[in-house]
């Protein structure tokens, strides 16, 4: 791409990742072990005040062997929002289960807790009761985690905490990803925090964690030759990957930031726009991974091409995916708001290493937009 192009996300790396991995390279040891893997499970665990932390090699890995190790599996029914990535029900259908979409709240594109209660109203009078209901913390933004806590926890229906794009973001003391049964991170390249690759599990369930654990390994079972009495998985992180993660957990306080000094620039720059930049709620803390922005009316789509025509990766919010060929099959609960945020909804750049330049010519995008379409 020319110097002129602004990528959407792009992580900050610098000698300290450089530092980590040569010492990984040196060291021989780019398989899972202690002398690297684990000193990562200790960091994030102490960043996060979870008891437990599973190093493993992606979110989608995270959240996949944990509803094996949770039992869940073929004709079981597990809650997803409709707005979020792929991944976050994709692993259902790994294990065979039944995902069971459900509509989002307008001001933090995170699940709705009235349209939750709801869903599981409509379930329970056909007699289901869900194995798991998936929450997820989209684009940094806190979903209304304690509420929904409250309608699972009443319900005796197991909370999972989808914190992929959360690493940094807090709800009053505690860090997203710590509040249900278990929570995930994820630490690809155009996140926060990047390993390449890469993802992490948070649980204070001891012996969820030791599960995961050992499915995580090819269920190798703890003899002197290899011995396996049920499917596994090999979905531990590498060394070389866990070396850059803690060189990237040091700064992630000032990547934080970074990336809400982006925030208020946009919404001091479109303070006299009719748009809405999607905010945090108060008492909790985003990361701002990436900047939604949401327009008067369905222009969203016009807005993504004007700003990629100035070499401005701009992006569409996540298209629903109960409307997606992979999932209309399955069971949708809900008013179609998600469809009508995705019309009205763009995605700005929001890496850590954006420039004052940059930022003035994504603000300078977004106003030419207005005076050209609106």
């Amino acid at each position: 791409m020319p110097d002129t192009y602004i990528p959407l996300h792009e992580p900050l790396l610098g000698r300290e990742e450089e530092r980590a991995a040569a010492e990984v390279i040196a060291s021989g040891k780019l398989g899972p072990d202690k002398a690297f893997n684990s000193r990562f499970e200790r960091l994030i665990s102490d960043y996060t005040g979870s008891s437990h932390a599973v190093a493993l090699q992606s979110g989608t890995a995270a959240l996949h062997v944990l509803l094996d190790a949770m039992g869940i599996g073929p004709g079981d029914h597990v809650i997803v929002p409709t707005h979020t990535f792929v991944a976050t029900a994709s692993p259902v259908l790994y294990r065979g289960a039944v995902p069971v979409f459900t509509e989002i709240e307008t001001d933090t594109f995170n699940l709705s807790p009235r349209h939750l209660v709801r869903t599981l109203d409509r379930l329970a009078r056909k007699g289901i009761k869900p194995k798991a209901v998936i929450a997820v913390h989209m684009y940094g933004l806190p979903a209304p985690i304690r509420e929904i806590k409250e309608i699972t926890d009443a319900r005796g229906i197991p909370l999972i905490e989808d914190a992929a794009e959360a690493v940094g973001t807090r709800i009053g003391k505690r860090h997203a990803g710590t509040f249900g049964k278990a929570g995930f991170f994820s630490f690809n390249a155009n996140k926060i925090v990047v390993t390449s690759g890469g993802g992490a599990l948070l649980t204070a369930d001891e012996d969820l964690a030791r599960t995961v654990r050992f499915l995580s390994g090819h269920a190798r079972e703890d003899k002197p030759y290899y011995f396996h009495t049920r499917l596994g998985y090999n979905y531990h992180m590498g060394n070389l990957q866990a070396a850059v993660g803690m060189a990237q957990f040091r700064k992630l306080e000032d990547l934080v930031e970074r990336k809400r000094r982006i925030h208020a620039f946009y919404k001091q720059a479109f303070s006299e726009l009719p748009v809405r930049l999607i905010d945090e709620r108060p008492d909790t803390r985003s990361n701002y991974w990436l900047n939604l922005l949401l327009l008067p009316d369905e222009s969203a789509d016009a807005l993504v091409r004007h700003l990629q025509s100035r070499g401005i990766d701009a992006r569409h919010t996540w298209y629903p995916l109960h409307r997606m060929p992979l999932f209309d099959k399955y069971p949708y609960f809900g008013d179609e708001e998600t469809f009508r945020l995705f019309t009205r909804g763009a995605v700005l750049p929001s890496g850590p290493g954006l420039t004052e330049n940059q930022l003035a010519r994504v603000a300078e995008g977004v106003y030419d937009f207005f005076k050209k379409y609106v």
